[in-house]
Order: structure tokens, then C-alpha cells, then sequence
């Protein structure tokens, strides 16, 4: 779980690879 809040930090930095990476190990809709 430490490794998705993680990503999702990264995510508010407009990290588009850790989105990209967040939304398949999630499996959620990205735009």
C-alpha cells in the first residue's frame, strides 16, 4: 500500500509516469 500513496504524492507532482503506473496497478480510468 506504501508504493500506491507513494505514487499518488508523485501523481500531485504531475508525474506522468508514476499516473500512468498508478492507474494500471489500480486498474482506473486515466485520461
Amino acid at each position: 500500500m506504501n508504493s500506491r500513496y507513494s505514487c499518488m504524492r508523485k501523481v500531485l507532482f504531475h508525474n506522468f509516469k508514476c499516473i500512468f503506473e498508478f492507474c494500471t496497478n489500480v486498474q482506473l480510468t486515466c485520461l
